[in-house]
């Protein structure tokens, strides 16, 4: 059975027509974007924080996987993420509950946000895509993806805490591999290290 959205079958005509594989540069990009609804009738709305607006919102979020040369960006998968902040029941059940809708719902309300874009960028992947890098935004700077880029030979741009960049630099370990109490204890003191360096500059006039 093909494991390809509908999303997924036409990104890859347009790439097999355009021969976009043959680019020097090939990036997976990962975003987020959030549509405020106010609706109490429709499936799908949950609470998220608009980094945008710097507010809490309601409404549904959808994760979009792109394809990115240095001449074209091309959509490649997106699925909706469903917090558990406020979520709006459905108001009936699926009549098929094996049906393709009914996982994919399944996946937005019971994983993580990084934990369905890993499934997105395993799914590109597995149906041809190819590519070198992964982008994607502070949000994704964390175990899942760096997990994910290692597993597929991806490397990850991302803007990460500086917690984690010093405890994986300071174990020369990855970072999942890690005691949770050394990761919490090395975490703790680089934030503290960096605080009072920052403060230091700022005393120095920087």
């Amino acid at each position: 059975m093909s494991i390809d959205t509908p999303t997924l079958q036409i990104a890859r005509q347009v790439v097999m027509k355009h021969k976009l594989m043959g680019h020097e540069i090939r990036a997976f990009v990962l975003d987020d974007s959030i549509k405020a609804r106010r609706s109490k009738k429709m499936p799908g709305i949950s609470s998220h924080f608009d980094h945008l607006t710097e507010r809490v919102v309601k409404g549904q979020q959808v994760l979009t996987l792109g394809y990115a040369t240095e001449e074209v960006f091309l959509p490649l998968d997106n699925e909706l993420y469903i917090s558990h902040k406020n979520v709006a029941e459905l108001k009936q059940p699926f009549r098929n509950g094996r049906s393709h809708v009914v996982k994919r719902y399944r996946d937005a309300v019971l994983l993580s946000k990084p934990e369905i874009a890993a499934k997105m960028v395993r799914r590109a992947l597995a149906s041809g895509f190819s590519a070198e890098h992964l982008l994607a935004e502070a949000w994704f700077g964390n175990k899942t993806t760096l997990r994910l880029t290692q597993t597929t030979d991806l490397t990850a741009i991302v803007r990460m805490n500086i917690a984690i960049v010093i405890t994986v630099m300071a174990y020369d370990a990855p970072l999942w591999q890690m005691p949770r109490r050394a990761v919490q204890s090395s975490c703790s003191q680089a934030m503290s290290k960096h605080s009072r360096s920052t403060l230091s500059l700022q005393n120095a006039g920087y």
